[in-house]
């Protein structure tokens, strides 16, 4: 045709043809059943499936919550990090908190 002009496919236009899905990771430190994780589980289940793919990382377990996620055909990763261990997020936190205040605090 001519005189008629073409343009590339842009993302967005990849996305509308349903050829690419953009992939949405929630990081969460755990799935037991609490406030964050009620909201998590609403706005992962209320986006659009057409357009994009929702993985839950949760940093300790599955808890109480990461079932319902599953039956919802929600793809849920779980990292197994106890809290408190050396080197995992609780305890870097506990450390710089007892570090700031000169108070070690005791985990059981």
């Amino acid at each position: 045709m001519r005189g008629e002009t073409r343009r590339q496919c842009t993302t967005s236009d990849l996305v509308l043809l349903g050829l690419l899905m953009i992939t949405i990771v929630h990081l969460i430190t755990g799935l037991e059943t609490a406030g964050a994780e009620r909201m998590l589980f609403r706005l992962v289940a209320r986006t659009d499936r057409d357009r994009f793919r929702s993985v839950v990382v949760s940093i300790t377990g599955a808890g109480s919550v990461g079932p319902a996620f599953r039956e919802a055909g929600v793809e849920l990763m779980t990292l197994g990090v106890r809290r408190g261990l050396p080197g995992s997020p609780g305890s870097a936190r506990a450390s710089a908190s007892s570090t700031r205040t000169g108070r070690c605090r005791s985990r059981s």
